[in-house]
C-alpha cells in the first residue's frame, strides 16, 4: 500500500536511512567485485532483504570539497545531477515535502548495450546533513497517481543511497560511498545484472569526477 501522508513518508525515509547507514558501516561478508586504477572500489554481498540478489557498495575519493560534491551528486529533478549523469532519460517531481524529502519518478535509459530495456521507478529521496557529511537515502514506493506503464519495466529498490564525507586529512577532497540495492525486475539473467551494476557504479563515479573537473576549471 502506498504511503498516504507526510508522516508515513517520513517514517519510510527514516527506516531507509537507518538501513543505509548499516550498509555503509558494516564490515561483514563484503567481497570485492572490482577495483579501478583511479581508486574506485566496488564490493558486494548477498542482500538480507532481496533473496538471491546482491547489494553493492562503491567507494571513491573525489577531488572537490563537500559543498560542491553534495550539490552536484544529490538526486532529484531539481539538482544539477542531470547535467552530467547519462543513465537517466527523464525525471519528474511527484511530491515535494521539503528540499530534503521528495518523491520522484525516474526513467532510465537502456543499459548493457540494449540487453536491459528502459526502466522506471518511484523513489522516496531523503537527505540528512551535518557540517562534514551529506547523506541521502532512497527507497522505492508505488503511488496511485503514477501506475506502471506498458512502455517500461517497473524497477524497485530496497534502501540504498550514498554518503559524502569531508576528508579530515584534506578538506578540499570528499569521500563518496554509494550503496546500490536494485531489483531490476523483468526476465533478466542474474549473471547479466551482477555484471552490469558494478560497471554502472564505476561509470557514474567517473562521469561525476569529470563533471567536477569541468566545474573547477570554469571557476
Amino acid at each position: 500500500m502506498a504511503p498516504s501522508s507526510r508522516s508515513e513518508y517520513e517514517e519510510l525515509a527514516r527506516a531507509a536511512t537507518e538501513k543505509l547507514k548499516e550498509y555503509l558501516t558494516s564490515t561483514d561478508d563484503w567481497k570485492t567485485a572490482t577495483k579501478t586504477k583511479d581508486g574506485i572500489t566496488v564490493e558486494y554481498k548477498l542482500s538480507d532483504m532481496n533473496e538471491g540478489r546482491n547489494v553493492y557498495r562503491a567507494e571513491y575519493v573525489v577531488d572537490a570539497p563537500l559543498e560542491l560534491a553534495s550539490e552536484s551528486f544529490r538526486w532529484g529533478p531539481e539538482s544539477v545531477r542531470a547535467e552530467w549523469v547519462t543513465t537517466i532519460a527523464d525525471q519528474k517531481m511527484l511530491e515535494k515535502f521539503s528540499d530534503d524529502l521528495q518523491v520522484v519518478w525516474s526513467l532510465s535509459k537502456s543499459m548493457a548495450l540494449g540487453l536491459i530495456s528502459p526502466r522506471d521507478i518511484i523513489q522516496v529521496i531523503s537527505v540528512t546533513k551535518t557540517e562534514d557529511t551529506f547523506l541521502s537515502s532512497v527507497v522505492s514506493v508505488e503511488r496511485d497517481d503514477c501506475p506502471p506503464s506498458d512502455k517500461y519495466v517497473r524497477e524497485e529498490c530496497s534502501p540504498e543511497g550514498f554518503i559524502l564525507e569531508r576528508l579530515a586529512s584534506d578538506p578540499r577532497k570528499t569521500r563518496l560511498v554509494q550503496v546500490a540495492h536494485y531489483k531490476l525486475n523483468g526476465n533478466l539473467p542474474r549473471s547479466l545484472v551482477e555484471a552490469t551494476i558494478p560497471k554502472m557504479m564505476i561509470s557514474c563515479f567517473k562521469e561525476f569526477s569529470n563533471y567536477l573537473k569541468k566545474r573547477r576549471s570554469s571557476q
